[in-house]
């Protein structure tokens, strides 16, 4: 055998040998306890689902979100705004940031501008 592979196949059957089954029968983790979920994974959970909004926009109060992380909702209708395309965006006109203070919309975050102005 090539004395340079025999250091490859040991590291190789070495590394086999610790990936196995885990062995002296331990504890099995509680599914309430995998992941981030904190929660059995077989359970099903229901989130309340978001009404849909027929107010126009200006009229609409801002959505409060059922819990921290939950995407963002626009609280007015669009009708008549989209689609929404890099050339034609109305919703720039309230919710620029220099705008936003104005109309009292929530601004544009800085994330989605580059030097100021929106990053189509």
């Amino acid at each position: 055998m090539n004395s340079r592979l025999l250091p490859a196949l040991t590291v190789l059957a070495l590394l086999a040998a610790g990936c196995g089954a885990p062995s002296g029968g331990g504890p099995a983790i509680p599914e309430a306890e995998i992941g981030l979920r904190v929660a059995d994974v077989l359970e099903s959970s229901e989130v309340a689902p978001v009404p849909a909004v027929s107010a126009d926009p200006g009229e609409a109060g801002v959505h409060q979100p059922p819990y921290q992380g939950f995407p963002p909702v626009i609280p007015h209708s669009v009708d008549g705004l989209l689609p929404i395309t890099a050339a034609e965006n109305q919703c720039v006109d309230c919710h620029a940031p220099e705008a936003a203070t104005d109309s009292g919309a929530t601004a544009i975050p800085a994330s989605h501008l580059k030097e100021g102005t929106l990053d189509a």
